[in-house]
């Protein structure tokens, strides 16, 4: 088990060249502060991408590669409570949370977009414990049926990670369906399936939307929201929520953070005009 943990890892260390630990922090209008939890930066090739064609790749990528990052987030909110939504890799995720004085004792819940072992191998050590043994852990539910189902061939890669995590935090495990839910009073969950069966994103105070993996590459699927990614288990389900979350966060001005969004991670859209398409303008 812990070599299928750590075997997972590697890979993504190594199609990733990854930085120094990296915090941003962005306060909303109710005072609740969205810290970046920055495990690196690096370039992925193309050839991870679906949908391209020769003018898009002249467009966006002359060189083949489009930059990518592995993140995760802290949400402070004013009650002095620490979510943390998405775990990364977990290589920086503790040091990370040391530099903003956020000891793992400290979490109170973690938020869990989907089960992909870049989100949630920061959840347990090499022992298999859980890292925050404090938190109650929340999983989309229909994420969590798909991962445990063993007759699924797509588990191979994710399968026992995704359930030694749910394990570990068995006791403190809130299994929900991402449909309005509040989790918190400052959280809701929204569903954006396609990416994985439960897919799941939250809006901050009504005023940011951390997305998880909706987008992966940023200099692509912005201007061109259509191309899709290898990692997408349903294609056009993931194109369709996609173009459907990129419209309501434009129409409700929300501001954006992602699981793969280069360094700062947040930061605003709008629409490209006549050529389609959004423009994503990061925060300073």
């Amino acid at each position: 088990m812990k070599t299928l943990f750590f075997a997972l890892l590697f890979c993504l260390v190594n199609a990733t060249i990854f930085g120094q630990t990296h915090t941003f922090s962005h306060h909303t209008q109710n005072n609740h502060e969205i810290i970046l939890l920055a495990e690196g930066q690096g370039r992925m090739n193309y050839s991870v991408l679906i949908g391209l064609t020769p003018e898009i790749v002249a467009q966006t990528m002359p060189d083949s590669t489009y930059q990518s990052a592995t993140n995760a987030f802290l949400i402070r909110k004013n009650t002095g409570q620490n979510v943390l939504i998405d775990a990364g890799i977990g290589i920086r995720l503790l040091g990370n949370l040391q530099t903003v004085d956020v000891t793992p004792e400290m979490i109170d819940k973690v938020l869990v977009t989907h089960l992909h072992f870049d989100h949630i191998g920061g959840l347990i050590d090499s022992n298999l414990a859980k890292v925050f043994p404090n938190a109650t852990l929340f999983v989309p539910k229909y994420d969590y049926v798909f991962f445990a189902d063993t007759l699924n061939s797509l588990n191979e890669r994710w399968r026992d990670l995704a359930i030694n995590v749910v394990n570990a935090y068995r006791e403190n495990l809130v299994l929900f369906a991402p449909d309005q839910e509040h989790i918190t009073d400052a959280i809701r969950a929204l569903p954006n399936f396609g990416h994985t069966p439960g897919h799941t994103v939250y809006i901050i105070d009504n005023e940011m939307l951390l997305w998880g993996d909706m987008v992966h590459a940023m200099q692509v699927q912005m201007p061109f929201p259509t191309v899709s990614t290898t990692f997408d288990i349903d294609n056009q389900m993931a194109i369709q929520s996609r173009l459907k979350m990129l419209n309501f966060i434009v129409n409700n001005r929300l501001s954006v953070g992602g699981a793969h969004v280069p360094f700062p991670g947040m930061g605003s859209l709008t629409i490209r005009g006549e050529k389609g398409g959004f423009i994503f303008i990061p925060f300073d």
